[in-house]
């Protein structure tokens, strides 16, 4: 399967010549940094707008850039050795730092109300949902008999991860809010008998509801 045709070499691990870019039939493609240069223009039309309109996110929009200038430079660097390597204890290492450092954005930067135990259930939500279906993915929809090679399974928990990240994120903190905004209401439907999942259901499935929406719109 060919997904384009001008793919850097370092996308492969090794120069023009190897085999696995051979097959593909690429044609190099060396980016510079005036390529990103110049997909940084939109963003700096973008902050434009922002001081423009009064939208006070031209900060943000700063930061944000130069952070994913910044991970995404150091993550190029790291991938390339991965992609060497060829290890699967390697790439699983990989992973898990994904999910760690995934789970840690949630946490902190993206959810404004907390709970205890919170980091661990967020890691394990994360982890295991994303394993689990990237897993299957690799093997059987995308046919790799080692699901763990690295230029099919990094990209792809990469995907899964950045969905199951906006998934956890909103609808963690919609049920948190709504737990804290509606306590009294909670608390009188426990105090009539109610079970905890009785009282909290309509919270859960909303929350549900609303973490599957960004996905499901991208799908249309």
């Amino acid at each position: 399967m060919i997904f384009g045709t001008n793919v850097p070499s370092f996308f492969y691990g090794a120069s023009t010549n190897s085999d696995c870019y051979q097959e593909t039939g690429g044609v190099e493609s060396t980016l510079h940094w005036y390529h990103v240069g110049i997909a940084s223009t939109f963003i700096i039309i973008n902050g434009i707008i922002s001081i423009w309109l009064g939208l006070h996110l031209e900060a943000s929009l700063f930061v944000s850039s130069v952070r994913c200038v910044v991970q995404l430079t150091l993550m190029g660097l790291v991938l390339e050795d991965v992609f060497k390597a060829d290890n699967p204890f390697i790439v699983l290492a990989m992973i898990f730092i994904l999910v760690f450092l995934g789970a840690n954005e949630i946490v902190l930067h993206k959810s404004k109300r907390r709970h205890s135990g919170m980091f661990i259930s967020v890691l394990l939500s994360l982890g295991l949902s994303t394993l689990v279906i990237g897993t299957i993915g690799s093997r059987y929809a995308l046919d790799q008999k080692e699901f763990w090679n690295p230029r099919i399974f990094i990209p792809t928990m990469g995907m899964l991860l950045g969905n199951g990240m906006s998934a956890i994120a909103v609808g963690t903190s919609y049920a948190l809010n709504q737990f804290s905004e509606q306590k009294e209401k909670l608390e009188l439907y426990l105090s009539f008998g109610a079970s905890r999942w009785e009282a909290g259901r309509p919270v859960a499935v909303e929350a549900i509801r609303l973490a599957m929406l960004p996905t499901i719109n991208s799908m249309r």
